[in-house]
């Protein structure tokens, strides 16, 4: 059966029926592909908003308070928070404004998605119900710049049909007898009818090539709103979406959560570089996504400048991990290269709580494994769920406790012996421990460091250390040290008030130690001059403690009147087998010791590493192994 012929105005009507079912095909689309991302980005909105929300203690006004600094950042389009039994909380809506598309343009394509939802019981034991629609203004905008550019290539397809239809009929092109009917197309007219087939074929592969390129932007705007572009790992509202989202969905106790923290990252930055922190930063994040890549459902964040988080979709394994990962850490070469320190604390077995709260709880958990006693592991501190207070009122309560055992004296100091090489008693190394209750043990810094510091309490601590030490030295006669922190010597009163114990007690203080914190800051480093130039005279011996001491700082520690140098055993850890670290180790103990400063080491884990330590000229360490009744 032969086909009826075509003649060249039904061509182009074809051509131009063809181009406009594919242009409909790419808007169709490319809208169910916005559609899923934005019901996507909905969820995730949701889940963000609920870590902000749902905190214990809070009430309706506190929920509309927090609702409205969030929807004040313009990120949403709606906002509802209610009841199981149909109340709403809170409300609040806005109209999209889409700068570059015509308000005609967002009536006839909406783009509508599904809102996020989150149902949890946070309001009176009633489950409260949250809502959240994110704006549409990228996928609106994203939308309209495609098929404009389609639409215009469809028009110049369609005029160049046209175009072809009308100079075949009025005979301008070549060898034309019959201008209507397939015979005599087939006879002269099959150049002209090949030009057409290949302008669809190419608007075809023209129409698929920008939809295959339009997906490959959608997905990198997707990338770009969730993804660190230096580290790899997800932004911070996009990591606490997802642990939200594990933290509802998994059974209880199967949920751990462990923060990396970079110390003093600002300091390495003035130190290394920015490039090299940089480097850092990318190794700390190829680190944490290998754990992402073995275990499945496992998350990882980053949440601030200096912190990372990764979340682990299975509970009892936290502290293996905690351990692993440090020691990955570790190793890194940009990590001892820019000379910095790396801390895991982490929580695990985490119930069906607010990822806020268990933010609470890892950060706790980290500010005991930044205090350095009774840990896990160097430089690790993980604990069970509710092992420490993680809710504001119970942080009130253990603050006021800390506050008033400081007050009332309620403590004791913890003491641990820095020997030399020979074994000689050099001085006892004091921390202070608290009695938070009348009648209770004694609790080292782990169990309250944290909330002291947060609650600016620890100006009170070292003042205390100082003064039970002062009277340790007064019934025995041993010589003692102590710490002082950059919080302590920078806060006003503070200097004033240790000269006053110094001058009270002059015999013993000639007997102790005091080890000042590395300074940072410029403002850091004046202050520390005042400190020094006030207590030495008093008879105190002063030293700096911790902290990354670079060779060119020790001739300005020396000149202000520091006599030694205290190294931090985890930053010299597995220096027996690290062949750069021991060079390291051997050039800083010579250089100090060239400029008059007695150098010693706290809290070394490996006997090796004493063992290696001792001959590049070490005076006294504390460690495990040197411990005696």
């Amino acid at each position: 059966m032969r086909l009826p012929p075509l003649g060249a105005g039904q061509v182009a009507g074809l051509l131009l029926a063809v181009s406009l079912a594919l242009a409909g095909l790419q808007a169709w689309t490319l809208a169910q592909c916005l559609r899923l991302e934005q019901a996507a980005r909905n969820t995730q909105a949701a889940q963000s908003l609920a870590a902000t929300l749902w905190q214990p203690g809070s009430d309706a006004r506190t929920l509309l308070q927090r609702a409205d600094a969030h929807f004040a950042q313009g990120q949403d389009l709606r906002v509802t928070v209610g009841t199981a039994d149909g109340r709403v909380l809170v409300r609040l809506q806005r109209q999209p404004a889409i700068a570059g598309v015509p308000d005609w343009w967002t009536q006839a394509w909406p783009l509508s998605a599904p809102p996020g939802r989150i149902t949890q019981a946070a309001y009176r034991d009633l489950p409260a119900v949250l809502e959240v629609e994110a704006n549409p203004v990228w996928a609106q905008q994203l939308l309209w710049q495609t098929l404009s550019r389609s639409a215009m290539l469809l028009a110049w397809v369609v005029a160049a049909g046209l175009l072809a239809a009308a100079a075949w009929r009025s005979g301008l092109l070549p060898g034309r007898r019959q201008p209507a009917g397939l015979a005599a197309l087939d006879a002269q007219g099959l150049p002209a009818l090949r030009s057409l087939a290949h302008q669809l074929e190419a608007t075809v592969r023209g129409l698929r090539r920008d939809l295959a390129l339009q997906a490959q932007q959608v997905l990198r705007l997707q990338r770009q709103a969730r993804t660190d572009t230096l580290t790899g790992v997800s932004l911070r509202h996009h990591f606490l979406g997802r642990l939200q989202g594990r933290l509802s969905a998994l059974p209880a106790g199967r949920t751990a959560l462990l923060i990396v923290r970079l110390c003093d990252l600002e300091a390495v930055n003035q130190r290394a570089g920015h490039a090299a922190t940089d480097g850092l930063l990318r190794a700390v994040g190829q680190v944490l996504l290998t754990y992402v890549d073995r275990v499945a459902g496992a998350a990882a964040g980053r949440l601030n400048g200096s912190d990372f988080a990764l979340c682990l979709p299975v509970g009892g394994v936290a502290l293996e991990t905690a351990l692993s990962l440090h020691e990955a850490l570790s190793a890194l070469p940009a990590l001892r290269s820019a000379g910095a320190l790396a801390l895991v604390g982490g929580v695990d077995e985490l119930p069906a709580i607010t990822c806020s709260a268990a933010l609470a709880e890892a950060d706790a958990a980290l500010a005991r494994a930044e205090a350095g006693s009774d840990l896990e592991g160097p430089g690790v501190a993980v604990d069970r769920h509710g092992a420490l207070v993680a809710d504001a009122a119970g942080a009130s309560a253990w603050r006021e406790q800390i506050a008033l055992a400081l007050s009332q004296g309620r403590a004791s100091l913890a003491e641990v012996p820095v020997r030399s090489r020979e074994g000689e008693l050099l001085r006892l190394r004091c921390t202070l421990h608290l009695q938070l209750t009348p009648a209770a043990a004694h609790q080292p810094p782990r169990s309250w460091l944290a909330l002291a510091r947060r609650a600016r309490l620890l100006p009170h601590v070292d003042l205390l250390s100082l003064q039970l030490a002062l009277q340790a030295i007064a019934a025995d006669g041993l010589p003692r040290s102590v710490q002082v922190g950059v919080a302590a010597w920078t806060a006003p009163g503070f200097v004033a008030a240790v000269k006053a114990l110094l001058q009270a007690r002059p015999a013993q203080a000639r007997a102790l130690s005091i080890e000042l914190a590395a300074a940072e800051q410029r403002g850091e480093h004046e202050a520390l001059a005042a400190a020094v130039a006030c207590w030495l005279p008093l008879g105190a011996s002063l030293g700096v403690a911790h902290g990354v001491i670079l060779p060119a700082e020790l001739t300005g520690l020396q000149a202000a009147g520091m006599s030694f140098v205290t190294l931090s055993g985890e930053q010299l850890r597995g220096v027996a087998g690290d062949a750069a670290l021991q060079a390291y180790a051997q050039g800083l103990i010579r250089w100090s010791r060239d400029l008059g400063l007695s150098v010693r080491v706290d809290r070394v884990a490996d006997p090796a590493d004493l063992d290696t330590l001792w001959p590049l000229g070490l005076d006294g360490a504390s460690a495990a192994s040197l411990a005696r009744p």
